[in-house]
């Protein structure tokens, strides 16, 4: 984004992942449709990541069948009126029980795991355990994974007695999913009484599958693009589980904004010279050898060579670890201002005056080099596939520079 407009760009592979026990198999398909124009608006982009369905109906299907006669003065308030209108669409009551079966099973599954690791390591260290602890070791997983869930689902709107009302109608139902996931083990009678609202809170939060959604344009009076970002997770009898993952908007002051959504790595190493995972490594293993490594060598260097008493030797050593420490923070301020003055800042001096089409070029590029390193890797292709591309200025709206619906525009 800049102060001319926005390009978004989006590709079309999408993964099947199938569990049989233990075994996990993956396929990958290009034919997903993920970026569009959001219907009854000219200026604003819908585009989702992650899950391609939510409730079992596809993401695709449901933004197509959003309507709304209003105007909103910025994004958010498009993204608000969407949120409204999921939490009214028509669900059937068999898919508000699949959200609840799946998430009971991940919830009792998850605490069955971790509870058998602990069993395993107990046997390990004391050659074995009585049955009584091991309930005490279910429990106590129950009962951290129970406070957890709890705390996280505080931080939603969800009221009171909406919350009462949603334990007590899938109760029977997420006891007896829990039960079976936990496939003989059993919780104290205190526990079981705690596991609908359990289930119930982990699905007004649902931490573990999610589908990031992504509005982007300009609000009826935004002169300047602006994007919101969105984790929806599912909905429970009209009561959608999302959180606010981040936002931006071009101004006077921040004129151009490139984000990268889900896989971002690549785009960040293009954007600061080096990928995030190279620069942990580098910034961990600079923080060893100047605060730990060096700081003991010299001491052991030096407590040999001059015969220092022990409370010499710990004075030397923390000495050595308060200079190493400031070593590394001077090297920490050295390379992020390399970084800045050889790779982001030119790119971004020059992304402040591309055309919003140049724009749209960069942003098609930039996920063409995250599909050509995974296919030159041994990893996931989750990227590929045909590559929508639209740029949307305030004057002239939406425009669809590649589609695959038709040829490039």
């Amino acid at each position: 984004m800049n102060r001319k407009g926005i390009a978004v760009a989006a590709d079309s592979t999408g993964t099947l992942i199938r569990r049989s026990g233990n075994v996990q198999s993956s396929k990958s398909f290009d034919t997903l449709h993920k970026l569009f124009l959001l219907p009854g608006t000219q200026s604003i982009s819908i585009m989702f990541y992650g899950n391609a369905d939510f409730m079992d109906i596809p993401w695709e299907t449901i933004i197509k069948m959003y309507r709304s006669d209003r105007t909103f003065p910025t994004v958010r308030g498009y993204a608000e009126s969407f949120l409204e209108y999921l939490g009214k669409f028509q669900f059937s009551q068999e898919q508000y029980d699949t959200y609840i079966v799946k998430t009971a099973h991940r919830l009792g599954a998850r605490i069955a795991t971790k509870t058998d690791n602990e069993i395993e390591a107990w046997i390990s260290q004391n050659g074995s355990i009585t049955k009584h602890k091991a309930n005490s070791l279910l429990n106590g997983q129950f009962e951290l994974s129970y406070k957890i869930i709890q705390d996280l689902s505080r931080k939603t709107p969800l009221t009171s007695k909406k919350r009462r009302s949603l334990v007590n109608k899938y109760s029977k139902l997420a006891i007896q999913t829990v039960q079976k996931a936990l496939a003989g083990r059993t919780l104290s009678a205190a526990n079981k009484k705690k596991i609908a609202a359990w289930v119930v809170n982990a699905c007004c939060i649902n931490p573990d599958t999610f589908t990031g959604i992504v509005f982007a344009g300009f609000g009826d009076d935004e002169y300047y693009p602006s994007y919101l970002e969105l984790d929806v997770k599912g909905c429970l009898d009209g009561f959608i589980a999302f959180k606010e993952k981040g936002s931006g908007a071009v101004s006077n002051k921040n004129d151009v904004i490139v984000r990268p959504f889900a896989e971002a790595d690549d785009v960040v190493t293009f954007l600061r010279g080096i990928s995030p995972k190279a620069q942990s490594f580098v910034s961990i293993a600079f923080e060893q050898l100047l605060q730990s490594s060096l700081p003991s060598a010299y001491q052991a260097a030096l407590t040999e060579e001059l015969n220092l008493s022990s409370k010499q030797q710990e004075k030397l050593l923390k000495l050595g670890q308060s200079i190493g420490k400031g070593a590394y923070m001077k090297f920490e301020s050295s390379f992020l201002e390399f970084q800045n003055n050889m790779f982001t800042v030119p790119l971004f001096t020059m992304a402040r005056h591309l055309t919003p089409d140049l724009l749209g070029r960069m942003a098609e590029t930039l996920i063409n080099l995250v599909s050509f390193r995974q296919e030159m890797s041994f990893s996931s292709e989750t990227v590929g596939g045909p590559i929508d591309v639209a740029v949307i200025t305030k004057a002239e709206g939406l425009t669809w520079v590649k589609h695959k619906k038709g040829e490039d525009k």
